[in-house]
């Protein structure tokens, strides 16, 4: 059993819900969907870069409340003030124990589940309740990857689901070199990207795929 101190280089979230419309997303059905989610597809496999190539099945979109787009707004504002930025796509990897997107988008109940309770907490409440991820490269905060199959390692599923689930995200960091500092409050090393503070970064899809 894991402990509630969570499991190395996890993360947070804030507050979200699916959004209408286009939450069952099929690979079928990809073509009458949006440019962005097409985009999203089209990045997750050109990112990805190990083995068994991923097959995308489902993607649900996630629509994020105002106290959480005005969080991430603020502290995007706050830290332009006294740096330059990058907004980056990343993904992030947790255990899904639940049938997600399986028949329906409900999200679960089950403190275990880390893909639940990031979407339903938005990056402010992990699995087991924990609120970080508690790495050893950059110490604790929300590490998330550039690199898709990177996530794929954290992303455990459910028996009785067919997918794998990992989250594609928007996080905002301040250029830090290339000699980054355990004192960094965010930081890119070209692998991971970390940020100590939740409003740092939001979901904005599920993805669901098989390999």
């Amino acid at each position: 059993m894991q402990s509630t101190s969570g499991r190395n280089e996890r993360g947070i979230l804030l507050g979200c819900a699916f959004k209408g419309g286009r939450s069952d997303a099929s690979t079928e059905t990809l073509r009458g969907l949006s440019l962005t989610t097409e985009s999203l597809v089209e990045h997750f496999s050109r990112e990805w870069h190990g083995s068994n190539t991923p097959k995308v099945a489902k993607v649900i979109e996630i629509w994020r409340p105002r106290n959480a787009q005005d969080r991430f707004r603020n502290y995007r504002k706050k830290l332009e003030a006294v740096t330059s930025i990058q907004e980056l796509r990343t993904y992030y990897g947790s255990q899904c124990i639940c049938d997600l997107g399986v028949k329906d988008t409900a999200h679960c109940e089950w403190e275990s589940c880390g893909i639940c309770n990031v979407i339903k907490s938005c990056f402010s409440r992990l699995a087991f309740g924990a609120r970080y991820d508690y790495g050893s490269k950059y110490g604790d905060g929300i590490y998330s990857y550039h690199n898709p199959a990177l996530a794929d390692r954290f992303a455990t599923s459910s028996m009785s689901s067919p997918f794998r689930a990992i989250l594609a995200c928007d996080v905002v960091v301040d250029h830090n070199g290339l000699t980054p500092s355990r004192s960094d409050e965010s930081i890119n090393d070209g692998e991971r990207v970390f940020v100590r503070n939740s409003d740092a970064i939001v979901p904005s899809y599920i993805i669901l795929y098989t390999k």
